[in-house]
């Protein structure tokens, strides 16, 4: 992560290409684009792999940008916080699912089931909404 960030820190704000080794970036991008149509041709094997790596620093860098990261200290701050988000939710799913199945075990009569299924159909949108957000948190810290 902290090679996309050197690699693109002269390009915040700025349109133009900064130097010549951005220019020779920008136009092995455009020879990947190309690759990535043509896959199967002779050598599209060392471009795929270097448009790989692109994509790599690519979500790295928006990961930095975005959540407006300055410093490796706010990098490692920021990780630290979103595996602790993440093991929330899983700790709170792991709850829900003991809960779940205590109850289950416990249904004696018609009636208690229907008020299990009742519940059940909450819990299950609660989970759901858990498991999106933990997805949201692994898709941008993914990097």
């Amino acid at each position: 992560m902290i090679k996309a960030l050197l690699l693109f820190v002269g390009y915040r704000g700025s349109r133009e290409i900064a130097c010549h080794h951005s220019q020779k970036f920008y136009a092995k991008l455009y020879r990947l684009r190309i690759v990535e149509q043509k896959r199967f041709a002779v050598g599209g094997a060392k471009y795929t792999e270097d448009l790989k790596r692109f994509h790599q620093l690519q979500d790295e860098y928006l990961l930095i940008v975005n959540n407006d990261i300055k410093s490796v200290v706010e990098l490692v701050d920021f990780i630290s916080e979103q595996e602790e988000k993440i093991q929330q939710i899983e700790d709170r799913q792991k709850e829900i699912y003991r809960e779940s199945s205590s109850r289950k075990r416990n249904i004696k009569n018609e009636e208690q089931y229907r008020e299990y299924q009742i519940w059940h159909v909450g819990v299950q949108e609660e989970l759901d909404e858990l498991k999106q957000e933990k997805r949201d948190i692994e898709a941008d810290t993914a990097c």
